[in-house]
């Protein structure tokens, strides 16, 4: 559990969780929420979930050295829209307790 999670309730499903961004007001024809954007060159090492159901995600950039070596990196993506640009290669995986856990499981609104 982490002894700081920004709300001061240390609740344990802020666990993992790297980037949030509110849900409301949801996305429609007049209104759109900003884009969460992870850009930039050189090395990174992230982990954990990005959670932004109501905005789009764009990761892009140029990778570190000679060549355009792939970055890896283990997310959770849980957005409106996800888009990659950039001179990248992009290796995701999959850990299961790298990832924010629902307090519930099923349909929720």
């Amino acid at each position: 559990m982490p002894t700081v999670d920004g709300t001061g309730i240390k609740e344990s499903s802020y666990e993992n969780l790297l980037l949030w961004q509110d849900a409301a007001p949801t996305p429609s024809a007049s209104c759109s929420q900003p884009a969460l954007s992870l850009s930039g060159g050189g090395q990174i090492s992230l982990s954990g979930t990005l959670y932004a159901p109501s905005a789009a995600v764009q990761m892009g950039g140029n990778s570190g050295g000679a060549g355009g070596s792939t970055v890896d990196v283990t997310l959770q993506f849980v957005s409106w829209d996800l888009s990659f640009n950039g001179n990248i290669g992009f290796h995701f995986f999959y850990q299961s307790d790298s990832f924010a856990k629902p307090k519930d499981y099923g349909l929720i609104k």
